[in-house]
């Protein structure tokens, strides 16, 4: 048996390392995040196990405004909420996430007009118990920086329940407030106060290059491999260079 030498352990160290850092680089560009973190929230959670708020329904939506600087990864929405009638799937709500007008700073669209091709960018239902809890929903979508709104109502998306938002929440300075209502198709600026309502996105930020292979600009394959060469020309060259001294 060919004794192993020098040189072949460390060609076996650098295919080893080589193999370690195209598993580590593919698990960064294209693995969902496990770093998922409050990137919104219009206050800071209040008493739970609440029996009253303002009520969420197919006529009335509210909705807080919220802004973002960089390419986002939201994963789940919520907030501080409890079901009325049908507690349980029958008592779902929707959470949807919409733009805003730079203008006004609300929805662009008409709160009848919220299930229209278009208005909406991504949504899901929410589930509230019978006692408020703070209570989320798995919502992914990746937002450019912008201006956006988190809307909770009912009567679309396959809801039809009733919720009520606590108002005993500490309200984040800034925070701002539409109240939707569907019959006099209008979305109408309401103030901090009394209205202390919990809305909460979680997400991550994305890194340049998880923007460039999410959006599709660079294929991942072919990033992985030419980063991958690059490494072990790198090492290879240094091996080379002690070789020579």
């Amino acid at each position: 048996m060919n004794p192993i030498t020098a040189m072949d352990k460390e060609n076996r160290h650098l295919g080893v390392a080589a193999r370690y850092l195209a598993a580590t680089l593919l698990c960064s560009f294209m693995s969902p995040s496990a770093h998922a973190e409050i990137i919104y929230k219009s206050a800071d959670l209040g008493p739970v196990d609440q029996s009253g708020g303002h009520e969420v329904n197919s006529s009335v939506f509210f909705a807080s405004r919220f802004k973002i600087t960089t390419d986002t990864e939201v994963t789940r929405i919520g907030g501080h909420m409890r079901c009325n009638t049908g507690c349980g799937e029958q008592g779902a709500i929707f959470g949807a996430i919409v733009k805003v007008s730079p203008q006004t700073g609300s929805p662009v669209f008409k709160p009848s007009e919220i299930s229209a091709p278009g208005n909406v960018i991504a949504y899901t239902k929410l589930t509230p118990p019978p006692l408020s809890k703070d209570v989320r929903a798995i919502l992914e979508v990746t937002l450019p920086p912008g201006e956006y709104a988190l809307v909770f109502g009912s009567g679309a998306f396959g809801t039809s329940g009733t919720a009520s938002l606590p108002d005993n929440n500490p309200v984040v300075t800034g925070t701002l407030f539409f109240q939707g209502n569907v019959e006099a198709n209008t979305w109408t600026p309401v103030g901090e106060l009394p209205n202390r309502w919990r809305f909460v996105v979680d997400g991550e930020p994305l890194s340049r290059w998880q923007v460039l292979l999410r959006g599709g600009a660079l294929p991942g394959i072919v990033v992985l491999i030419l980063v991958t060469a690059a490494i072990v020309w790198a090492l290879r060259r240094r091996r080379q260079r002690r070789e020579a001294e």
